[in-house]
């Protein structure tokens, strides 16, 4: 059960395992004098916790509130719209994609998922996912939980979320229909057909 301390880019995170699974957890501090004690501080803790019995799993218990001065604990929409402004700024997306895309979830977070993101369980996520069912197909429901899973990746070591992404699971749950791609196949057939007749 003993806790390694890591350099990842600069910055410390933990790892270790405990009854058969792998933990990783950044600590949210520089690999420095100040941010090796913090780390320290922080695996004695754990490990006194899983020595007792009190091991959080989630790890929601172990990670920091504050990271320098941003509070890490904030609702679901809060997060997915500091996810649309930082995707915005990355890849440059046109206010059109963001209408499109990032919005309509931003609205269904804000109606049906207003919490703060360490209460967000797999069961909500479920709960969430099944709402999207209801009103959008298949496809466009896998897509948007798509960007829901990417979100929650991206907030890990910067916002209080679980470990376990809620959203995994739920992308494998939806099945979409493969018609679109039958049908495709079969114009590629039928162009690659006309193709031919043209140029005999």
């Amino acid at each position: 059960m003993k806790i390694t301390i890591e350099d990842h880019c600069g910055r410390l995170r933990l790892r270790w395992q405990y009854e058969g699974k792998r933990y990783t957890m950044a600590v949210g501090v520089n690999n420095d004098a100040t941010g090796n004690a913090v780390a320290r501080k922080k695996s004695s803790e754990i490990e006194l916790d899983m020595q007792a019995g009190y091991f959080d799993p989630t790890l929601l218990k172990y990670k920091p509130k504050i990271l320098g001065k941003t509070a890490t604990e904030i609702t679901a929409p809060e997060l997915f719209t500091k996810f649309t402004q930082n995707q915005s700024k990355e890849k440059n997306l046109a206010n059109r994609s963001i209408e499109a895309r990032y919005t309509p979830i931003l609205r269904c977070l804000e109606r049906s998922l207003n919490v703060p993101l360490h209460q967000v369980t797999e069961r909500l996520a479920g709960d969430f996912a099944a709402l999207q069912l209801e009103n959008v197909t298949a496809r466009t429901a896998k897509e948007r939980l798509w960007l829901l899973k990417s979100c929650w990746d991206w907030a890990k070591g910067k916002y209080h979320v679980t470990e376990e992404n809620p959203w995994t699971n739920q992308i494998k749950r939806i099945k979409t229909s493969p018609q679109t791609v039958v049908h495709l196949s079969c114009c590629r057939n039928d162009l690659i057909g006309w193709i031919s007749i043209k140029t005999h």
